[in-house]
């Protein structure tokens, strides 16, 4: 373990003020604006540190590296500039993060990754013994391939299809979007040139829900999905939807989908098994919340008389790994900014 007021003392001497400190997750930030932000999550009982600094040129530039001594940690944020050079910076245009070497060039021997990739790889970095190199590896296989069919170029919707919609047949559209649990869209004229929701895919929305809730019904016999934000009085009937309610959809996008990419989903439902029932556990809870936003799965509760389901991430997700997914977006993403630092949506 690291002495925390030595970490405090480099981090002050060299103009970083203090920003963040979790007892739970063990992390101790500091920020620094001048001349570009910068960010610095020191894990004082592993010693991980996890920069993220914005480039001139380039962008965000981040870069995880473990077992760091005071010495190296000293180092880091005298040159912050220095030791980001060797890691990854964003690429904005493709949401995806780019590897570079010392030089700040493209990096050829390692994969372009998504952000969902990069937020795992964050986690199995911060959070010691939740996975080793080989099964961080298989989560960021799952997160590209999952990112690669989320916003496949064959199945987007395009605002040229959706605008030759009449106001009957788009209210029916967003009906039938609705009723899956997806959010309804919103047409804007100029939506090609600001890059707006008008442009995301739909018919990969099911099938890859399809994949997680099957999933995680085999694992653990997830049965259902509770609507949060409302709160249900007793008597109330049940606010969610049932597992098999939101699998069977008949969409047509989903059935084109289904027949396109058979193969990749089957692959994508492979991986997802391949994990160890822990991080399957934490990678479907993570998913699910992000993709189905405002519902919670739940399982059966055995042993309650008043309600027969409780919560799957209160059963089976760790406190401390919900907590570093905050801290990812707080080190990765813009202060005030749209997304959820959660979920990165």
């Amino acid at each position: 373990m690291i002495d925390i007021n030595a970490i405090r003392d480099i981090a002050k001497h060299h103009g970083f003020k203090e920003v963040q400190f979790n007892q739970v997750s063990r992390v101790i930030a500091f920020e620094k604006e001048s001349p570009t932000r910068c960010r610095i999550n020191v894990y004082y009982t592993t010693g991980t540190v996890a920069s993220c600094l914005d480039h001139p040129r380039k962008g965000k530039t981040q870069l995880f590296r473990r077992n760091q001594s005071l010495q190296d940690i000293d180092a880091i944020f005298s040159n912050p500039r220095h030791h980001t050079g060797v890691g990854y910076y964003r690429n904005n245009d493709k949401g995806s993060w780019q590897p570079v070497d010392s030089r700040g060039q493209f990096d050829g021997r390692k994969k372009i990754e998504c952000d969902d990739a990069r937020r795992w790889r964050y986690i199995h970095s911060t959070q010691d013994g939740f996975c080793n190199d080989s099964q961080a590896n298989q989560i960021a296989a799952f997160c590209n391939l999952w990112h690669e069919l989320r916003f496949s170029s064959g199945m987007v919707t395009t605002a040229d299809y959706l605008n030759s919609m009449n106001p009957q047949e788009m209210e029916s559209f967003n009906q039938a979007l609705v009723r899956i649990g997806a959010p309804s869209i919103n047409i804007c004229r100029d939506c090609e040139e600001n890059q707006c929701k008008c442009s995301e895919c739909v018919g990969s929305w099911c099938c890859l829900t399809e994949v997680l809730l099957e999933v995680a019904r085999n694992t653990d016999g997830v049965v259902a999905l509770f609507k949060l934000g409302d709160s249900n009085k007793e008597g109330d009937e049940f606010d969610g939807k049932l597992v098999e309610e939101i699998m069977n959809c008949p969409c047509n996008n989903g059935r084109i989908f289904r027949e396109q990419y058979s193969v990749q989903l089957e692959k994508l439902k492979r991986q997802l098994m391949s994990l160890t029932p822990k991080i399957r556990r934490e990678v479907i809870w993570w998913y699910i919340t992000k993709h189905i936003q405002k519902y919670e799965p739940m399982v059966p509760d055995r042993n309650s008389t008043d309600f027969p389901l409780e919560f799957y991430g209160a059963k089976y997700c760790s406190d401390a790994i919900i907590q570093a997914h905050h801290e990812y977006g707080e080190l990765s993403y813009a202060p005030n900014g749209k997304g959820c630092n959660c979920h990165g949506i």
